[in-house]
């Protein structure tokens, strides 16, 4: 298990409860990606529609290869990007083992 950096960017909406969020993530290769997800799922993070936006959050996540030239983790509850990806590539020094 790891845990990588994101940033939580704006409330996205109020259902389902309790509430959506977006994040972003970049990857090993510079990427930014977008997820769409429950704030409850992207991390221990205190979020509202009043909340102070950009915040950091960790989300976990199960490796699924590791080597010298990163990570690739399989996103956490189904959680997939804007673009639909469900794995990302992070280098190894975008990740905490958790």
């Amino acid at each position: 298990m790891v845990r990588f950096k994101a940033v939580a960017l704006r409330w996205h909406a109020d259902v389902p409860q309790p509430g959506l969020v977006e994040v972003s993530i970049q990857d090993a290769f510079g990427i930014e990606h977008r997820i769409i997800e429950k704030v409850s799922v992207v991390g221990p993070i205190d979020a509202g529609p009043t909340s102070s936006y950009p915040t950091e959050v960790w989300i976990e996540a199960e490796v699924e290869a590791s080597d010298r030239n990163g990570v690739t983790v399989n996103l956490p509850y189904s959680m997939e990007t804007t673009d639909g990806a469900s794995r990302l590539t992070f280098a190894a020094g975008q990740v905490d083992r958790a």
